[in-house]
């Protein structure tokens, strides 16, 4: 049996096309970061976030459902792109507390939305990516992803759009950045072997 990356790997060597285009969404209950870059070389075009209100009363709200279906829309339809990679969500077992239902039903929504345009679906934990890129998982660490974007990103590209990034409040658009960039590494491991 294999796993999306594989399969999506042998799609790429299959049909030959290293030269795609991808969006990496990184789910939040308050804001979503998203970036869309190049698989070929790892240009990152693009960067953003979606805020939203975080009150109690307005996390089961339809407008909330509306504005994520609305966003993510946008974006696809906007780049073009069939290829989204979304960060994986470890929930608690159990009982889920009200912020981690709303954050599935975010979560469902953006899956919606990029079925319902044709996209195909990729998920990656930020556990997972974090073991790929610093081959470390035992302590899950913002800090660490943050660094690791940094340096990734600082001889890249121009400093206005590293700075743009890197601000406290932009650490869900540096997850979809760290996202990206493990998806990308994944796929190319497993095209080599």
């Amino acid at each position: 049996m294999f796993d999306q990356f594989t399969i999506f790997a042998r799609h790429i060597l299959n049909n030959n096309i290293y030269d795609f285009n991808y969006l990496t969404i990184d789910p939040g209950l308050s804001n979503i970061g998203w970036c869309y870059c190049s698989f070929r070389d790892f240009k990152l075009f693009d960067i953003g976030r979606l805020s939203l209100e975080t009150q109690t009363t307005y996390y089961n709200n339809d407008k909330r459902i509306n504005k994520i279906y609305d966003y993510v829309q946008h974006l696809m339809i906007k780049y073009g792109t069939k290829t989204v990679c979304i960060e994986q969500i470890n929930y608690s077992k159990g009982k889920h507390s009200f912020g981690e239902q709303s954050l599935l039903k975010a979560i469902g929504i953006i899956y919606i939305t990029i079925l319902s345009e044709g996209g195909n679906v990729i998920e990656i934990s930020n556990r997972k990516a974090q073991y790929v890129l610093l081959r470390t998982a035992k302590h899950f660490n913002k800090k660490i992803i943050f660094d690791y974007v940094y340096t990734l990103l600082k001889n890249n590209i121009d400093y206005s759009f590293v700075k743009k990034i890197f601000t406290r409040s932009k650490n869900d658009i540096c997850d979809a950045i760290f996202l990206a960039y493990a998806f990308r590494h994944i796929i190319l491991k497993i095209i080599r072997e």
